[in-house]
């Protein structure tokens, strides 16, 4: 057993940090996808929108917090406002069902890769949470691939451009994590690798953005 379990009794892993790690991985991942249905010659004008909105993130990141405070509070009212303000924006439901798919699709891919990435340097093998997370959004990721990621190539596209920001949000969110259970980093990884499905549960795209997710299911 998990030392997080045992503490804790059950595993929220800090509601919102993963909370902040969930909306803005949606951010970048819902706008970039917004950004990405243009043509070649626009590609300047892609970067540049990205580049701006991680400078935004690292303003935000980088300002200090009073004591007792975590920053994954201030990213959390900062990646939501974005959020909020760009789906709103979204003339029809099928561009707010791609926005969503696109926020679903950055979500799932931030762990799957960079949280993955982040505990096997610790020599932890997180693949029984991402696989649980993969099998739990399997219906919502069947739609991301045929209506906005139809190739491996758009999805590359999307990690290349964000996933310096991502490693950022991870780390971010770890330290907080650890600073929360006062327990070592590699402690957190285990927790994700002993207790997938408890995780799981508490990440469930239809639990932390049920906006979008009803978005994603539309009739």
């Amino acid at each position: 057993m998990s030392r997080v379990d045992e503490q804790n009794g059950d595993v929220k892993m800090g509601r919102n940090v993963l909370l902040v790690l969930v909306v803005t991985v949606a951010f970048f991942g819902a706008r970039f996808q917004t950004q990405a249905k243009i043509d070649k010659a626009r590609e300047g004008q892609v970067q540049k929108e990205v580049s701006r909105l991680v400078s935004e993130f690292d303003e935000v990141a980088s300002k200090p917090v009073s004591d007792g405070e975590y920053k994954s509070e201030k990213m959390l009212d900062w990646a939501e406002a974005g959020a909020s303000k760009q789906f709103n924006e979204l003339d029809g439901v099928y561009q707010k069902r791609d926005f969503a798919l696109g926020a679903l699709m950055g979500v799932y891919l931030v762990n799957q890769i960079e949280r993955k990435d982040y505990c096997q340097k610790l020599g932890v093998d997180i693949s029984p949470f991402t696989n649980a997370l993969m099998d739990a959004h399997a219906a919502e990721l069947l739609l991301a691939r045929k209506h906005v990621f139809k190739s491996q190539a758009e999805e590359d596209r999307l990690i290349g451009m964000l996933r310096p920001t991502w490693k950022k949000m991870i780390d971010m969110e770890m330290d907080n994590a650890s600073k929360m259970y006062q327990l070592p980093h590699k402690e957190i990884c285990n927790a994700y690798r002993d207790l997938p499905d408890e995780i799981v549960s508490e990440m469930l795209f239809s639990k932390m953005q049920p906006r979008l997710y009803q978005a994603i299911h539309i009739k």
